[in-house]
């Protein structure tokens, strides 16, 4: 897999993510174009990618890239994943086991890895909520791309700070400090011991939101610790 393949992985699985809770809003698509020309940015300056199947256009003008041009493409990839069965297990592992993937390429001055993980979670703020299914994509996406536990519960507590609404809250909290994945009763209660303390400090915040916010997750930690028998 070349650098063009892998990108246009990397965008089909923000579409995913933007349609996981059977609604894309223009705001997450938003966040796939912006996202989209970093890449032209950054990486390549020719066109999203070179597959002609996506690229209905003369590439003899492919240094004059135009927004339009961005978007005209990007609804040429929705199509094919709304019309593709393939599931987003099977776009992380492509990634992930790509060699491009491994080159360790960066992206606005961090590793690929960690930039996905920021993409993935910004299409996911754009509405304003998180479901369960979001919750679930997000961890999938931590172990397949193999991110940092700390990164990752840094990026996800920022996340949560910034959602007026979490749906389904004890289980979508579960699934995405990804608690029901691990065997190990040692690792779940350090888990859950470690964001006890991150939440209990928030409760002290000046910021009613923030105050509110980490008493809630302190509960639902608190049930998860029953449910968990640690």
């Amino acid at each position: 897999m070349n650098n063009s393949d892998l990108f246009l992985n990397i965008i089909k699985l923000g579409f995913h993510a933007a349609s996981i809770d059977k609604q894309t809003v223009q705001e997450e698509v938003d966040v796939i174009k912006k996202w989209s020309l970093t890449y032209f940015n950054n990486i390549d300056s020719g066109n999203l990618n070179f597959n002609s199947a996506y690229n209905p256009f003369n590439r003899s003008n492919s240094n004059n890239i135009s927004k339009k041009k961005i978007s005209d493409q990007l609804k040429y990839i929705y199509k094919d994943v709304k019309e593709n069965t393939e599931s987003y297990h099977d776009i992380l592992y492509e990634i992930a086991s790509s060699n491009a993937f491994q080159d360790n390429i960066f992206i606005n001055n961090i590793p690929l890895r960690y930039d996905i993980l920021q993409f993935i979670v910004s299409i996911i703020q754009a509405d304003n909520k998180i479901t369960i299914e979001e919750a679930k994509f997000l961890f999938d996406l931590k172990k397949s791309l193999h991110i940092d536990h700390s990164h990752y519960t840094h990026i996800i507590n920022k996340l949560i700070l910034s959602l007026p609404t979490i749906e389904c809250f004890i289980d979508t909290i579960d699934k995405i400090y990804g608690l029901n994945c691990y065997n190990n009763k040692k690792k779940t209660s350090s888990i859950l011991i470690n964001q006890y303390k991150f939440w209990n400090n928030m409760t002290t915040s000046q910021n009613k939101f923030y105050r509110d916010r980490g008493e809630k997750i302190i509960l639902s930690l608190a049930q998860l610790k029953l449910k968990y028998d640690v």
